[in-house]
């Protein structure tokens, strides 16, 4: 994948193609991101230049074919040789099957692994088990997959939760404005609008999820069939399934509230 994205380097379309391994000082077998960048003039305007908008779809293309995605763009800004600050976009590319530590996950942890979900989806998860999906709720384009931690650490998830709920915060402000706009405007009836007002603060309680894969009711030891198959996840120390997850396999066992939190969303109040 390197290789070729260099290929699309020597063209002058992107720039540093690199290898890098956030959690290599921990782990030096956790999966390396390929990142690179393109400048944001060329990105934003590439469907205007035929030779540069046929680059981009065959690199787009290249990388789905060598089973890989875009799994982030993010903007930035580089100092250039001449002294001047360049605005960028930032491409990070991960593999989508990566390292899978299925064996790892069987033979070295006695089965218990954990998920963080928000507090209303509880019921849903109790009847019908976890099932892959991406909310792109935290920006990055995965494909669809469960993500489970492999301990639970010493603050009981709460520093997960602040980090998580933060970025839900925000996602959710802009789904406020759009359906407070959609309402004013006639798009939206007033029960509709209501029915999001009063889920907006959702975000800031979230449950801690066990799942024991060795359950005695989906689990035979030493029968492959019966075991999930589980992947490295390259941003962090968890790691990720295709597949569902049955109920049986599940517990709730703590909760979780954001520790801190200034806005009230006053300004969203359901409408009487």
């Amino acid at each position: 994948m390197i290789a070729k994205l260099q290929s699309f380097e020597e063209k002058g379309l992107i720039h540093s193609v690199e290898k890098e391994s956030p959690f290599f000082i921990f782990n030096p077998d956790k999966t390396p991101e390929i990142t690179f960048f393109m400048e944001k003039y060329i990105y934003e305007h590439k469907e205007e230049d035929e030779y540069a908008d046929k680059l981009y779809k065959n690199m787009m293309l290249s990388i789905r074919l060598m089973g890989y995605f875009v799994a982030n763009t993010s903007e930035g800004k580089l100092k250039g040789t001449d002294g001047e600050q360049y605005d960028v976009v930032w491409f990070t590319v991960h593999p989508k099957y990566i390292i899978e530590v299925t064996d790892q996950i069987y033979n070295n942890t006695d089965g218990i692994l954990y998920h963080l979900t928000l507090r209303r989806n509880k019921e849903k998860i109790l009847k019908n088990g976890f099932v892959p999906r991406n909310s792109k709720s935290y920006v990055d384009n995965y494909p669809d997959r469960v993500y489970l931690f492999t301990r639970m650490p010493p603050d009981n998830f709460q520093a997960r939760v602040d980090e998580f709920a933060t970025t839900r915060k925000k996602q959710y402000r802009k789904i406020l404005e759009q359906a407070r706009d959609d309402y004013n405007t006639g798009k939206n009836s007033k029960e509709k609008y209501n029915y999001i007002a009063n889920h907006r603060y959702d975000y800031r309680d979230w449950i801690i999820v066990e799942v024991n894969i060795k359950d005695r009711c989906s689990y035979i030891p030493g029968d492959k069939v019966t075991q999930y198959r589980f992947f490295d996840d390259p941003k962090c120390a968890r790691v990720f399934t295709y597949e569902n997850i049955d109920p049986l396999c599940i517990n709730i066992i703590g909760d979780v509230t954001m520790s801190t939190d200034t806005d009230d969303y006053e300004e969203f109040k359901p409408i009487k």
